[in-house]
């Protein structure tokens, strides 16, 4: 057995409590890779952090090395705090909207395509019409 094998067998063999504890977690760093990334892009401290929350850096530390989960409040003071805006969605609203947003695109895509034929036929035919029109052209028309 090789060790995706095991890995993946001790997985199954999770109580049903141990999988919520895992998926909790799982959410928990979700939002704090998040603000992670916004701190590193304005170059802040933790410890500026939790002065900015109002709590300790021991908190902080412990909720971005796992042994803690963020409440809603917490979220909701770090979102204050790195000029944040989180966003909750399931993966299904997701997938549609990104759904939603190709056929909006393809369609626009479409329509200018047919508007890029539509002046590349209107210039020829104005080309044509200009050969016409030109009475010393020996291809013009009799009048």
């Amino acid at each position: 057995m090789n060790i995706q094998e095991s890995f993946k067998n001790s997985l199954n063999s999770l109580t049903p409590e141990e999988k919520l504890e895992i998926n909790a977690h799982k959410l928990a760093l979700e939002f704090l890779s998040i603000a992670e990334e916004a701190m590193l892009d304005k170059g802040m401290k933790k410890k500026e952090l939790a002065k900015l929350i109002g709590t300790s850096p021991s908190y902080i530390t412990q909720l971005f090395i796992g042994d803690r989960k963020p409440n809603f409040s917490f979220l909701a003071k770090l979102e204050s705090a790195l000029d944040l805006k989180f966003l909750v969605s399931t993966s299904s609203e997701l997938e549609q909207t990104i759904n939603n947003e190709l056929i909006d695109y393809h369609r626009k895509w479409t329509n200018s395509q047919k508007n890029f034929q539509k002046r590349n036929y209107s210039a020829q035919m104005d080309q044509v019409l200009a050969v016409i029109e030109e009475p010393e052209n020996e291809f013009a028309l009799a009048g």
